[in-house]
């Protein structure tokens, strides 16, 4: 009988033990909230994704920080449903009730609310209009936090000093334009008066960007003015409707933007990067409440 005892003494210091110590322990463990699956379907779609828009595969290194960024994106959306974002938006709500089935509707236990939660969940999961709508709302939450950063003009005239390499007018030119049509340059040998006498579709007094010039000319022609490092005539470049004949007169290479012209984007420029480092250090006090499971 006092071996017995002694036993169950030894049993029960034992088990006071561990219970003491995983109760001291029971703090330094993150809690965990959710549960995240990156399936085979969601790494199809990036690589598919990827490729349509590289037309290539991504290598081992893309992949996985394509995989990381699909990780981070589901983890916020988990996180707009924790924080109820969904119940007080009209349009998900209202993309919610249309996605609806009778049976649904009818069914008993959702009129009286029990399920629903599961039920918009899993309807989220299938309609990327939705799932568009709770992060962009989850990002503004996010970016709301700081949004006094932008009536300081002091902290936009600072990230345009650290980035004023991003800051440049573009490569300009000043070019003599003719565009003498198929018609009139098939009836004989064309002389320098003939061409002159062509239509003018850019004025040699005002410099020229890429981005106006392909508006207007074809795109092989503005590559030949884009690539051009010195100043001369063109090769004359023939279409179906007629010929262009395209002298560079000048080359105005890239130069620093002022502050007062940059200031549009750069405070388009600098809401981005606030955003992406409000929503990672939120993703950093988040990410290690959840279970991440990634199937390949």
């Amino acid at each position: 009988m006092l071996l017995v005892f002694k036993r169950l003494i030894g049993f029960f210091i034992i088990g006071a033990t561990i219970y003491f110590t995983e109760l001291w322990l029971a703090p330094n463990q993150p809690n965990i909230i959710g549960q995240i699956e990156v399936t085979a379907s969601d790494i199809t779609n990036i690589k598919t994704s990827f490729f349509n828009s590289t037309k290539r595969m991504p290598s081992a290194l893309e992949l996985a920080k394509l995989v990381a960024g699909k990780v981070d994106e589901k983890i916020l959306l988990a996180e707009a449903l924790r924080l109820g974002i969904h119940r007080h938006d009209l349009v998900i709500k209202q993309r919610l009730s249309k996605n609806l089935s009778f049976a649904e509707l009818l069914d008993s236990n959702y009129r009286l609310g029990v399920g629903s939660e599961l039920l918009n969940q899993s309807m989220l999961e299938k309609d990327l209009v939705v799932q568009r709508r709770l992060l962009e709302r989850m990002k503004a939450l996010l970016k709301s936090e700081e949004g006094g950063s932008l009536q300081d003009l002091s902290v936009l005239e600072a990230y345009y000093q650290a980035n004023q390499q991003l800051y440049l007018k573009p490569r300009q030119f000043r070019i003599q334009h003719r565009y003498v049509s198929q018609q009139a340059s098939s009836e004989k040998q064309l002389s320098d008066e003939d061409i002159s006498k062509g239509l003018v579709l850019f004025s040699p007094e005002d410099p020229v960007s890429d981005a106006n010039l392909r508006k207007l000319l074809p795109v092989e022609l503005v590559k030949g003015i884009s690539d051009s490092h010195s100043t001369g005539e063109l090769d004359p470049y023939q279409t179906a409707n007629g010929t262009h004949f395209v002298t560079i007169l000048e080359i105005l290479e890239k130069q620093p933007l002022t502050y007062a012209q940059a200031l549009p984007k750069v405070k388009q420029d600098f809401l981005k990067s606030l955003e992406k480092r409000v929503i990672a250090q939120y993703l950093d006090q988040v990410r290690v409440h959840y279970e991440v499971t990634i199937y390949e």
